[in-house]
């Protein structure tokens, strides 16, 4: 009942850039008041060390890696990359991986790709399809440079925080503002959990100018609450964007506490592959899903030992003691001899 209350006077000091949807702010005492009676969000933050982070040393982490070769991306780019993460909350490595990489990845899921382009919609929305696991995916889902850059990021070990997807985004011929609020794409400005870090791969090419997503630069270091933004509270932010876009290989990234949205444009479809990674913070773990990215029978124990590591939150390894249950949590048995 308070809550309420408060969220009625929440809105009702300022309805032109807040309503019930609507609440996210980057107002100073807005934060202050939200996250004083709903904190669970900068707790988890905190919890996982996402609060107080030095690029000095984030940029010494990652320089102490081994870097991979990659004719398409030196070192340097990939440390400026780490940089614009730092700084802006998101950013983007144009042609990171080799037309030729990707163009095998789609041929070897082109009947897939072929019935996901063939969904059509008045509305602007998504076709999702959960992948099968195989090498080429796993080259693209846990190539080294860009892991350890994630590493170094979040400071910490990280873990694939859900399985792979298949994005295709479908934006209808014609398009008005009644599509855009109805539909069930992110078309508007949001955050995501916590803690959560996003990595994307362009399939087909994206013009600046076509549908890609928008990244509100700097706006990952306020105290963000789990609400839409009104475009008048972003655009008093700043009017700057990190526009997601470029030639198919180009990878995009951001942390989950930088705002961001889809933005579509009229008959311009967009195809890519989405990762999201965690420092160990809701971890989506689903039978199902490994029954189904399993079913071409690739074998997990064939991946390195940093990699398997990863994966092992979803795809759970087998403990030598087995598990324990314990109102309702399962754990691995830690006492020997019973």
């Amino acid at each position: 009942m308070i809550k309420k209350i408060l969220k009625n006077l929440y809105i009702k000091t300022n309805k032109l850039d807040y309503n019930e949807s609507h609440l996210g702010s980057f107002s100073f005492w807005r934060l202050l008041f939200y996250n004083i009676f709903s904190p669970g969000r900068t707790i988890n933050r905190f919890k996982f060390n996402q609060l107080n982070k030095n690029l000095k040393k984030i940029t010494q982490s990652f320089n102490q890696m081994k870097y991979e070769e990659n004719p398409n991306c030196s070192k340097k780019e990939l440390n400026d990359a780490l940089s614009n993460l730092f700084n802006f909350g998101g950013c983007v490595i144009t042609n990171y991986f080799s037309k030729n990489k990707v163009d095998e990845f789609l041929k070897e899921n082109e009947t897939l790709i072929k019935k996901m382009r063939e969904y059509r919609s008045d509305k602007i929305s998504y076709k999702i399809e959960l992948l099968k696991i195989s090498q080429k995916l796993v080259d693209l889902w846990l190539d080294k440079n860009l892991i350890n850059l994630i590493k170094s990021f979040l400071t910490t070990d990280i873990y694939a925080r859900n399985y792979p997807y298949l994005y295709y985004t479908h934006v209808p011929e014609t398009l008005n503002k009644d599509k855009i609020l109805n539909s069930k794409a992110a078309s508007s400005w949001h955050i995501d959990h916590s803690v959560l870090f996003n990595l994307h791969i362009i399939l087909d090419d994206i013009k600046e100018d076509e549908t890609c997503m928008e990244i509100l630069p700097k706006s990952h270091k306020s105290f963000n609450i789990a609400s839409k933004y009104s475009n008048n509270v972003v655009d008093k932010f700043s009017s700057e964007r990190i526009k997601c876009f470029g030639p198919k290989g180009t990878v995009y990234m951001h942390t989950g506490n930088v705002v961001h949205r889809l933005h579509p444009v009229a008959g311009k479809d967009r195809l890519n592959l989405h990762f999201e990674f965690s420092p160990g913070s809701n971890i989506l773990l689903d039978v199902e899903c490994i029954r189904k990215t399993l079913n071409n029978e690739f074998n997990l124990s064939d991946l390195g030992n940093d990699q398997r590591e990863i994966l092992k939150v979803i795809f759970p390894k087998k403990q030598q003691k087995g598990y324990d249950i314990k109102n309702d949590k399962i754990s691995p048995t830690k006492f020997l001899g019973i």
